[in-house]
């Protein structure tokens, strides 16, 4: 009786089994036909797809997916610029020279070579971008659009100034702030190195005052005048063979050569962090260009 009771309690425990492995295999079964008739991979559901994430700017998995469906329809010229733009704004510029060079080959559409354009500039290839710009035509009004971004990447004023005046822009948002900036940058005092050391050696800290470093500046001439006023001290109580007022000169000059090779560098760092927001606006004005 026993027995008996054993076997059927593992009877049922095999039916159990295999009553879940019939119920999960028809609903994989299910599931997969289900996939099989919406076919959310096919080429208009991967466009939506791809479109979103580059509305959503997530630009790098866009490129992915724009790959895809370029693949699947090879010939369609919107996904194929929504591809370069996603390179490019993902700043895989590489890959984004590379498609852009390959679809402009095949169509000959100046969509493409203004996108390797941009990127050359984004890149700082200055060189290629003045050739690029030399040799292909683009339309008037893109050409001095892109040679005076370029004269602001080159930092080259006097020419800004010029072109600015000449510039056959369309009345398009980003040649207009172009253009400003273009001539807010021109008219725009930088700091002089050489100006910056001289007035330090003059009144330590003063070099650093003048490149916008109030609180160096002040240390500087504290410093400066801390150890001074000590070393005099020294040797007026002390005489020429006084050690503690040859200690405080030591410093004291040590605290006035370095305020003047920190005025210039400080003026330097000043036109620099000028330069990097400078081009921080020019890259964003081509970006949404």
């Amino acid at each position: 009786m026993g027995n008996m009771l054993i076997r059927f309690k593992i009877y049922n425990l095999k039916m159990k089994q295999n009553t879940i492995f019939s119920l999960f295999f028809f609903i994989l079964f299910f599931y997969v036909h289900s996939l099989k008739s919406q076919d959310i991979f096919n080429l208009e559901n991967s466009e939506k797809y791809a479109n979103w994430l580059f509305e959503n700017k997530d630009y790098k998995l866009a490129s992915e997916e724009f790959e895809r469906v370029n693949f699947m329809s090879p010939d369609k010229k919107e996904n194929q610029l929504k591809l370069v733009k996603s390179y490019r704004l993902s700043k895989n510029y590489l890959s984004g020279i590379n498609k852009a060079k390959e679809y402009f080959s095949n169509s000959n559409e100046n969509i493409f070579l203004e996108e390797e354009l941009k990127m050359y500039l984004l890149q700082r290839k200055l060189q290629l971008t003045d050739s690029l710009l030399g040799l292909q035509p683009f339309p008037a009004n893109k050409k001095d659009f892109y040679k005076f971004a370029f004269l602001l990447l080159i930092d080259s004023r006097k020419l800004i100034i010029d072109n600015s005046l000449v510039l056959n822009y369309a009345g398009k948002k980003e040649e207009l702030e172009l253009i400003e900036l273009g001539i807010k940058y021109s008219l725009e005092k930088h700091k002089s190195p050489v100006l910056a050391s001289a007035m330090s050696a003059i009144i330590p800290g003063s070099g650093k005052i003048y490149a916008g470093d109030w609180k160096n500046g002040l240390m500087s001439f504290l410093y400066v005048v801390a150890t001074g006023f000590n070393a005099y001290r020294g040797f007026r109580k002390h005489g020429i063979n006084s050690g503690y007022g040859w200690v405080y000169s030591g410093l004291s000059f040590c605290f006035y050569a370095g305020n003047i090779w920190g005025s210039q560098k400080e003026a330097k760092n000043f036109n620099k962090r000028k330069r990097k927001i400078l081009e921080e606006k020019v890259d964003n004005i081509i970006s949404k260009y």
